[in-house]
């Protein structure tokens, strides 16, 4: 498990992810996750490989890779597809 390290030192598992990539083989979006109920801004990058998208979520000071296989829509139009995150990196946030 790869958790997001709060402040406070609790850790918490990233609950929701919402991005809207385009149709190339890579791009960075703007997105929202949501950690211990609270919706926080990210990045994401991403990169197509066959029928694998590999994203790299970066919030706060975290980097999350995730690979995600996607299955399409129900007919609720929710996603069928199925992800696995594989590492997290910390990185530093320097302010000038």
């Amino acid at each position: 498990m790869y958790p997001y390290v709060a402040a406070d030192g609790n850790k918490y598992v990233l609950e929701d992810l919402v991005f809207a990539p385009n149709s190339g083989e890579s791009f960075v979006s703007a997105g929202k996750v949501t950690v211990n109920g609270e919706v926080k801004s990210c990045t994401v990058t991403g990169r197509r490989n066959g029928g694998q998208l590999y994203l790299t979520v970066s919030v706060e000071a975290f980097n999350y890779e995730i690979s995600v296989t996607y299955k399409g829509e129900d007919s609720m139009q929710e996603s069928l597809s199925t992800y696995n995150i594989t590492g997290m990196s910390g990185h530093a946030q320097l302010h000038s």
